[in-house]
């Protein structure tokens, strides 16, 4: 693998960053995994890249500047927005 890439998830309500680092899962596939948690960022066919709680869990956020057709190899930069339980909040993500 080349350079890693690391992107930043800085949370708008209250300045808390999350980072995700490029991985690869045990299939090959490219990922990002977060640095504190096992939580990450995989490309879903049907959903585009997304943000699950486990490698094959369930989808807990997505982008919601760039539609999955528009989306290219990496995850997007932009607003995204994450669900955990009755909790919603928006990101703001860019690669450092």
């Amino acid at each position: 693998m080349g350079k890693v890439l690391e992107l930043v998830m800085k949370r708008r309500s209250d300045g808390r960053v999350y980072r995700f680092v490029s991985s690869r899962l045990d299939d090959g596939r490219e990922a990002y995994k977060r640095q504190d948690r096992d939580i990450w960022l995989v490309r879903r066919a049907s959903h585009g890249w997304v943000v699950v709680d486990s490698p094959q869990g369930r989808i807990t956020g997505r982008s919601w500047d760039v539609l999955p057709a528009d989306q290219g190899d990496v995850p997007p930069e932009g607003v995204w927005i994450g669900h955990k339980g009755e909790k919603a909040h928006a990101y703001d993500a860019h690669y450092a």
